[in-house]
């Protein structure tokens, strides 16, 4: 990664290339935007077919807060990673507070 501008987007094998995590964990598909130490936008495509939908409201698959925090975790990995190259360090979340989703995310989104 270095100091070479990354070409976007991040398609799923690139980002496979920085981040150990591997399906059904791996829970970003493309990378869109970025700015280094500053934001990153990534997207999942989100299907019927994953393993970890419950049933929300009204019998619909709904998937768990917890696994939303843990595709923004990632995000912010990857973020952090190109700048952590440099010193050797690991980014690690330690706590996250007052964490509020605006709405069910379902298939299809």
């Amino acid at each position: 990664m270095g100091d070479a501008p990354l070409k976007l987007p991040l398609e799923i094998e690139d980002i496979k290339a920085i981040l150990p995590h591997r399906s059904p964990f791996l829970l970003v598909d493309r990378i869109l935007e970025l700015e280094t130490d500053r934001r990153i936008v990534g997207l999942k495509s989100v299907t019927s077919n994953e393993r970890y939908f419950i049933a929300g409201p009204g019998g619909v698959p709904t998937m768990p807060a917890s696994i939303l925090t843990e595709a923004m975790a990632q995000l912010a990995g990857l973020l952090l990673l190109r700048t952590l190259e440099l010193t050797g360090g690991i980014p690690v979340l330690l706590s996250i507070d007052r964490v509020k989703f605006r709405r069910a995310v379902v298939p299809g989104d």
